[in-house]
């Protein structure tokens, strides 16, 4: 993960205890409702990894599979056009402005972008540069950062 989304992290993850030792100060009804805020923080945390935070991407010689650690999501290759690196500025060129829908710092980034020039593209991300770029006919692209994104593509092209 990188350090930006490690950073964000410890920020968001830090609003619990904060909330809590409020709560102890605090008259009783001011004190619940700062309890309650900081148990829906955690709720949201572990949410976020354990539904929307991809565990490990894998190749295999007739599928792409997202594992998370509740679920699994699989692409069949025949729908996939292409698997590419993108840097910043390729990026930007390929999907244009973007808004993003999901998760933005909290382990990562997850859910969906809106671009200008690819419409709705999933996005599974926890580096800042280079990314995978998946098209897929038929289906919303991806955008991923694998641990080793050279190694991806490259294993991608060489599993047939």
């Amino acid at each position: 993960m990188h350090w930006i989304f490690r950073l964000l992290s410890a920020v968001v993850l830090a609003i619990p205890v904060i909330f809590v030792v409020g709560a102890a100060r605090a008259p009783v009804p001011a004190g619940s409702k700062l309890l309650f805020a900081a148990g829906f923080v955690v709720l949201i945390a572990i949410w976020t990894w354990v539904v929307m935070r991809p565990s490990r991407f894998e190749i295999s010689a007739d599928a792409l599979t997202l594992v998370f650690p509740t679920w699994s999501r699989t692409m069949l290759r025949s729908s996939i056009t292409s698997v590419r690196l993108l840097d910043r500025n390729a990026l930007k060129g390929e999907l244009g402005r973007a808004i993003r829908v999901g998760v933005g710092g909290l382990f990562g980034t997850f859910g969906l972008l809106w671009t200008t020039k690819r419409g709705w593209v999933s996005v599974y991300v926890t580096a800042m540069d280079p990314w995978v770029f998946v098209e897929r006919e038929g289906g919303r692209a991806l955008l991923l950062s694998p641990s080793d994104p050279e190694a991806f593509v490259s294993a991608w092209s060489s599993v047939s």
